[in-house]
């Protein structure tokens, strides 16, 4: 990297670069700093998991637990479930936490919540309300920034339709119903 520093003899006008006419200027070489090692994708796991086999008809005012059956390609270090519907980060840290889930043939006036439970706790939850009802979807979002988990905490992200019947579903697809987990220290 090379930066161009200059003087302008005590006045208050920036300097003239090179090639503008004379000028008191000096390049100065800075080296770059060593090269940053970045851990082995053990050390820093990620994961995510969606729902593709439709999840109909949810009981009211009943929290379900969202069956997520499919791996989000590329985004998969091995440590999400598909039979058991969750992730298990191994190592201990820092992680990054998104759990969406997208409700469908709801109700107007009504709340839909999902949230996200750590070894069957719940953590975190958001309550939507829809306001359009029909084939119109709702989509409620649980985001935990940082949180630190010990080895082994099993995540899942869980529904509840509190529509006053029982004919809410949920939507299925990658970026509608879906749980990611990504370490960030």
């Amino acid at each position: 990297m090379t930066i161009i520093a200059g003087r302008s003899g005590g006045s208050r006008r920036p300097p003239k670069l090179s090639g503008w006419g004379k000028s008191n200027t000096r390049v100065q070489h800075i080296t770059t700093p060593p090269s940053i090692t970045l851990p082995n994708a053990a050390q820093i796991p990620s994961g995510g998991i969606y729902l593709i086999t439709p999840q109909l008809d949810l009981f009211n005012a009943y929290p379900q637990r969202v069956l997520l059956d499919d791996l989000i390609p590329g985004f998969t270090d091995g440590i999400e479930d598909p039979v058991l519907h969750n992730i298990t980060p191994a190592p201990a840290g820092y992680y990054s936490i998104v759990g969406q889930v997208t409700f469908i043939n709801v109700v107007i006036d009504r709340a839909y919540v999902a949230d996200l439970r750590f070894n069957g706790n719940i953590r975190a939850e958001n309550w939507v309300h829809a306001s359009l009802g029909g084939t119109d979807p709702v989509s409620a979002i649980c985001v935990i920034p940082s949180i630190l988990l010990t080895a082994n905490t099993f995540i899942e992200l869980w529904a509840t339709s509190r529509s006053g019947d029982n004919t809410v579903d949920i939507y299925t697809g990658r970026h509608l119903t879906y749980l990611t987990v990504q370490r960030v220290r």
